[in-house]
C-alpha cells in the first residue's frame, strides 16, 4: 500500500480532495498506522468465510449504503434487515465506499433525519 508513495491509496481516493488526501496520509505515514488500518480489514476476513452471529440489533437502524462501493457489495448488505428487530431504514445512495466525501450533504439528510426522529 505504501508502495511508490502510497499510489494505489491516490488511485482509490479520487472523490477526495488534495487537502484531504494528504491529511489521510500524513497519519497513514506515522509509524505503524497503515499496519493498523490495513490489521482491521484482516480481522474481518474470517467473517467472509463463516459469517458472524451477532444476535439480534434492538435499536432503530437506518442502514445507508452507496451501490458503487467496491468494499462492501450488494450480497453483503442484502441480509442486514433480518438482523434487526426494531424500526429499519435501508437506503441505496448512488456512490462508493467513501459516501461522506462523495455525497455529503445527501448523507447529512439522511443522517439527521434518524436522529431527529429517535432521539
Amino acid at each position: 500500500m505504501a508502495k511508490n508513495d502510497y499510489e494505489s491509496l491516490k488511485a482509490v481516493w479520487t472523490a477526495h480532495a488534495a487537502s484531504e488526501t494528504e491529511h489521510y496520509l500524513r497519519i497513514l505515514k506515522q509509524e505503524d498506522s497503515l499496519t493498523a488500518a490495513i490489521n482491521w480489514y484482516r480481522a474481518n476476513f474470517p467473517a467472509f468465510e463463516t459469517g458472524l452471529n451477532i444476535g439480534e440489533v434492538n435499536v432503530p437502524t437506518t442502514f445507508i449504503w452507496g451501490n458503487q462501493d467496491v468494499a462492501l457489495k450488494r450480497s453483503g448488505v442484502a441480509g442486514t434487515r433480518d438482523l434487526v428487530t426494531a424500526d429499519y431504514q435501508f437506503i441505496e445512495m448512488e456512490a462508493g465506499h467513501w459516501i461522506i466525501q462523495e455525497k455529503y450533504s445527501e448523507l447529512s439528510s439522511h443522517l439527521f433525519e434518524h436522529l431527529s426522529k429517535y432521539r
